[in-house]
This record gives structure tokens, sequence and C-alpha cells, in this order.
């Protein structure tokens, strides 16, 4: 029956850690890069909505993530922008 000794153990847990370390860290710049970018797309209609441009900011908040196009922000900038374009079947809906 073979043993690991504790320095072979510990060598062992180590590689494993500083692995799943550098992993973690790999997933969380995903992460982040994502939230930002989403961020930005928001902030591109947000900002269309803001100078009128409500014809820009539908376009943009209608290619917004089908993920995110459902949540009630989304829905009330998008119901919004058409709303002032006196479209207001589409801002029903």
């Amino acid at each position: 029956m073979a043993t690991a000794t504790v320095e072979e153990a510990t060598a062992t847990f180590k590689a494993l850690n500083l692995n799943l370390g550098a992993h973690a860290v790999s997933i969380q710049k995903q992460s982040l890069e994502g939230l930002l970018q989403l961020l930005r797309h928001f902030g591109a209609g947000y900002l269309e909505m803001s100078k009128f441009n409500c014809q820009k900011a539908a376009q943009i908040f209608e290619d917004t993530p089908p993920n995110h196009r459902s949540s009630g922000w989304v829905l009330g900038m998008l119901g919004k922008a058409h709303f002032e374009l006196a479209q207001y079947k589409e801002a029903k809906t």
C-alpha cells in the first residue's frame, strides 16, 4: 500500500488550488466583460432616448439579448420610445 507523504499531498493540493484559482479569475473576467457590454448597450439606448431619437432607441432596445429583453426596465424604455413615436399599439404590447 503506497501512501503519499504530507509534502507530496501539499504540493498536489497547491497545484490544484492554483489551477482552480486561475480558472475562477478567467470566469470572473468574462462575466465582468459581459456585464460591461450589456451596460454599454443599455446606456446607448438611454442616450438616444434622452436626445429624443426614439426610433434609434427603440431599435437598440429591440436588439437587447433575449434574456434581458423581458426585463421591466427594457420593456418600459421600449414602450416609452414607441409612445413618443405615436406608435401606441406597439407601446401597449
